[in-house]
């Protein structure tokens, strides 16, 4: 038994933004957030069309007819942004769930992320860098494995600086034709009237430097473990 649809996406790649988008075209998520082998359930097939999904072990794509891949295509500002996440988080006391949420998320600027992960931590949140990154490498490399007709890949800037256009063909492939474009655009139109104007936080250069830094960290010690 296969499931119709699913959104998998690494953390603050537009996940939101996607889903409030569909649903102005009347599309439904089951909401389980998890399809892993261990607690897919018979939601996941009977729901509408879709299903939304952020990571999960053991994960089956053969039996998934359409995938839509949201991630960032930097691996330094995916960490950055799965940090800005958790930080938010901690800071707010508060788990964030509106598209709204996530597009503003900060850091403090004084801070360096060593201080701003043991921030985190003092929250009671079991943040490793090392994980982290190890995390988003997997996803990665989940996508190479799955380039096929069945998949789409949309990369955070390009959903947020060509909205339009992506928005555009996530629907036309979502649809596979039974929408029209009429349809479509008008959805698209009525979205971005909500959707607003974002503008990125886009990391400086120190900032860039520093948490490469760290990542490449990761890169040396999994060698040397190897």
């Amino acid at each position: 038994m296969q499931i119709n649809y699913c959104i998998y996406s690494i953390q603050r790649s537009g996940r939101h933004i996607v889903e409030k988008f569909l649903r102005q075209l009347n599309y439904n998520f089951c909401n389980c957030g998890s399809i892993d082998d261990e607690t897919i359930t018979k939601e996941c097939y009977n729901t509408h069309i879709h299903l939304k999904h952020e990571g999960g072990n053991n994960f089956n794509f053969n039996r998934i007819k359409k995938c839509i891949f949201l991630y960032r295509k930097d691996i330094v500002e995916q960490i950055d942004a799965n940090i800005r996440l958790l930080y938010t988080q901690t800071v707010t006391k508060k788990y964030l769930q509106t598209t709204q949420e996530h597009l503003s998320c900060t850091i403090d600027p004084n801070l360096s992320y060593e201080e701003i992960i043991s921030v985190i931590k003092t929250s009671g949140v079991q943040f490793n860098i090392h994980t982290a990154v190890h995390g988003v490498r997997k996803f990665y490399k989940q996508m190479e494995e799955n380039q096929n007709s069945n998949t789409l890949f949309v990369d955070f800037d390009s959903l947020i600086y060509d909205s339009n256009v992506q928005l555009k063909k996530i629907a036309k492939f979502i649809s596979s034709d039974t929408i029209n474009d009429i349809t479509i655009d008008s959805a698209i139109d009525k979205f971005m009237l909500t959707f607003g104007e974002y503008v990125k936080k886009n990391m400086s250069v120190k900032n860039y430097n520093k948490l490469k830094k760290l990542i490449d960290t990761c890169s040396v010690e999994d060698t040397v473990k190897k």
